[in-house]
């Protein structure tokens, strides 16, 4: 059951814990192994360890990641400097596959507005 407030209860939280790494196999082709956990006291630890290859530029992205209750496949594609594409299927396993055999899919759209700024120099300010 959601709550609308806040209620500061460090009993009530998500602990989540995340990293990985860029391994650059060639100028073309990267490889990069990520894994997440997250702990509530209220549920079992959740765990999800990724894999990605990236290639042709860092233009496309292929990965596949194994959760504590699915498998997931993922396909991204840089469509322009600031747009990236991307489709993911998550196979169910374990108790879920009861309540969604279908599993699920996700469709992700990023907009990157990292762009350039004009920096002032900072001697200006002293």
């Amino acid at each position: 059951k959601g709550s609308e407030t806040f209620d500061g209860d460090p009993r009530n939280y998500n602990y989540t814990l995340t990293g990985g790494y860029l391994f650059r196999i060639s100028d073309n082709f990267k490889l990069r192994p990520t894994t997440l956990l997250t702990y509530s006291l209220k549920a079992p630890l959740a765990s999800q360890v990724n894999l990605s290859f990236i290639g042709f530029n860092d233009m496309a992205w292929l990965g596949l990641g194994v959760k504590s209750k699915g498998i997931v496949v993922l396909a991204e594609f840089q469509a322009t400097t600031y747009l990236r594409i991307g489709y993911a299927y998550e196979f169910p396993t374990g108790g879920v596959k009861e309540y969604a055999p279908w599993g699920s899919h996700e469709i992700l759209i990023r907009f990157d507005n990292s762009w350039e700024v004009r920096k002032v120099s900072n001697v200006y300010f002293w």
